[in-house]
């Protein structure tokens, strides 16, 4: 297998590594809608106290989406109208503080994983390219096209995790704060007891978050290997043009490459003539 700057192996494992962000991301996606993986959840637990002094215990369930919320109440030995119910943050129903917060982070917050989730598969296409190429050309004719490929790739990858980081800060703050702020709330005014968390969706977008970042820094730490390695060397098919070698010289007690023109048909490694 023809490597290039370092490794195919590094390419293969940043695809990999960018198939689980990207099922990551669409589980993200799914938070959306409150009705299936969410962004919170919260849950507040009192009794009700009837004529008789009877009392029965009653659970509201809270399930927080990007675009909506739902409420579950259960337990409750009374007649409720409706026992879930789903609202939009937006939606003229919706008057409480965390509304225009929620409101707000969840159209950022969908903007951005969708863009994420584009650049992905663009990277992963790319990644694929560079793969063949591999397969079909010479190392040598690769060397510095592919230290800029990983440049690009590491670049655009970058752009992600900044990305999805923003994501998962815009949740938290202001949006799960109110939330947070409002379960707490509604349960001391009722000497309830409650909890009120992230949940499902956040998690595994923070999980991409991560895999993100190791993706991008495989790129980048190959990319700046190939720029450290690359020796353009003299063939056939280069036309008889001048060949660079790295030397070592000194510059101010350091020691650094410096390319040395090389004689034709002289290796510039042993210095021996070609016959």
């Amino acid at each position: 297998m023809c490597c290039c700057c370092g490794s195919a192996i590094a390419h293969g494992a940043s695809f990999t590594l960018l198939v689980l962000v990207g099922i990551f991301i669409v589980v993200g996606w799914a938070g959306a809608d409150s009705k299936g993986a969410v962004w919170g959840a919260s849950q507040i637990d009192y009794d009700v106290i009837f004529s008789n002094n009877a009392t029965s215990k009653c659970e509201e369930n809270y399930f927080w989406g990007l675009t909506q919320y739902t409420v579950q109440i259960k337990s409750c030995a009374i007649i409720l109208s409706e026992s879930e119910k789903t609202f939009s943050y937006d939606g003229s129903d919706c008057d409480q503080d965390y509304c225009d917060p929620c409101k707000n982070a969840g159209g950022v917050i969908v903007f951005f994983i969708t863009a994420s989730f584009l650049a992905i598969v663009g990277v992963m296409a790319y990644i694929v390219y560079i793969l063949r190429q591999q397969a079909s050309e010479q190392e040598a004719e690769r060397g510095i096209s592919c230290t800029k490929d990983r440049q690009l790739l590491s670049l655009v990858l970058t752009g992600v995790c900044i990305a999805l980081y923003l994501t998962i800060q815009i949740w938290v703050t202001p949006c799960q704060n109110e939330i947070n702020d409002f379960i707490e709330d509604s349960a001391n005014s009722r000497n309830a007891n409650y909890e009120s968390t992230i949940a499902g969706a956040y998690a595994t977008v923070f999980t991409g978050w991560i895999l993100a970042l190791i993706a991008a820094g495989n790129q980048c730490c190959y990319a700046k290997m190939g720029q450290r390695n690359v020796v353009v060397r003299n063939s056939a098919n280069m036309g008889g043009a001048p060949v660079y070698d790295a030397q070592p010289v000194r510059a101010g007690g350091i020691q650094v490459a410096q390319a040395v023109p090389v004689e034709e048909g002289k290796n510039p490694r042993t210095g021996e003539y070609a016959l």
